[in-house]
């Protein structure tokens, strides 16, 4: 298999990554902090922790952790594994004030940080926390120009910018990133305005969940974009690890009430089944062009050690 596949893990910030369903515990600090050791232990490539103010599965009056708290918190107790969200909204923090967290969050971690970040689409937390809301277009467009800021912020000594939605006066960021000239910068989202700001300004672009022959379908569209230069991709999949397939989709109907329209979707876009079968799509992935596969355990700490136990020995020297 061409080059290694990099294996990730979304961290429980709001429970179970099903809408509706409830395997895990109440987020806690604690519990994230448990899959995360887990997860470098197993020796995977990154974690990635979704970056919400309200919980988008289980209801704003639910438990949602807060998403740089919690990883710059576990910065100071991991030492290998990469650190990153999927994905910090560009409304949330005010660019030359994320320059310096970031700045400040890859000293802590010695340059493990992955920037991710996205345009944000969850209206209700925009109103509830008085951020100001914009249309699809809108969102996007303040995300490019945080973008080009913060690339500015990372690399000059001082900046003076004065765009649509920013304005500084000789700012300065210090100290530096410890990764030069600045950490690998990744833009999510499945629309081609997202696409665009991908191919123009990053050095990844996490898209949603697909099939293999979805996420084939979605490279080739970004390559078309990229004027002679490459970037890598990522992709999120739901992770059920049972003995046969059969067992693996009885329990997803299960989870799902018997929903067999959201059950179909998520086992043609997941990894729902026997440990073999996973092996062999996870393949299918790589051979797609999915250069990171973030996995989406059901329940998250079962679930990835079922992975660990039963799917990795599989991959042996296939992924990183």
């Amino acid at each position: 298999m061409p080059g290694k596949l990099k294996i990730g893990v979304y961290l429980p910030m709001y429970g179970t990554m099903i809408r509706g369903v409830d395997t895990d515990p109440e987020p806690h600090f604690a519990y994230a902090r448990e899959v995360t050791l887990l997860a470098e232990e197993m020796g995977l490539h990154s974690i990635w922790a979704p970056d919400h103010l309200l919980n988008p599965m289980r209801g704003e009056a639910a438990r949602a952790l807060e998403a740089w708290t919690v990883v710059a918190a576990l910065a100071a107790v991991t030492k290998r594994i990469r650190l990153a969200h999927t994905t910090l909204c560009q409304a949330f923090r005010y660019p030359a004030v994320l320059a310096k967290m970031v700045t400040t969050l890859d000293d802590i971690c010695q340059g493990r940080f992955i920037f991710s970040m996205g345009a944000g689409w969850y209206r209700r937390e925009f109103q509830a926390y008085g951020l100001e809301w914009d249309d699809h277009q809108g969102l996007i467009a303040r995300g490019h120009e945080q973008i080009l800021l913060l690339k500015r912020l990372w690399t000059e000594s001082e900046v003076t910018f004065q765009g649509r939605y920013y304005h500084l006066e000789n700012c300065t960021v210090e100290p530096k990133p410890v990764q030069k000239p600045h950490p690998p910068i990744w833009w999510a989202g499945n629309s081609r305005e997202s696409q665009k700001v991908a191919a123009e300004l990053a050095d990844g672009w996490l898209m949603g969940d697909r099939t293999p022959e979805g996420a084939r379908d979605s490279v080739q569209g970004i390559k078309a974009l990229l004027a002679e230069r490459e970037i890598e991709y990522a992709l999120s999949c739901h992770l059920i690890v049972e003995d046969s397939d059969r067992k693996a989709q009885e329990r997803l109907r299960g989870l799902l009430g018997g929903d067999e329209s959201r059950s179909g979707k998520i086992m043609g876009q997941g990894l729902i089944g026997a440990p073999e079968a996973i092996a062999e799509k996870l393949r299918r992935y790589e051979e797609a062009g999915i250069n990171y596969l973030l996995l989406k355990p059901a329940p998250t700490l079962e679930g990835l050690e079922a992975f660990g136990e039963k799917v990795l020995p599989h991959l042996e020297g296939e992924t990183r």
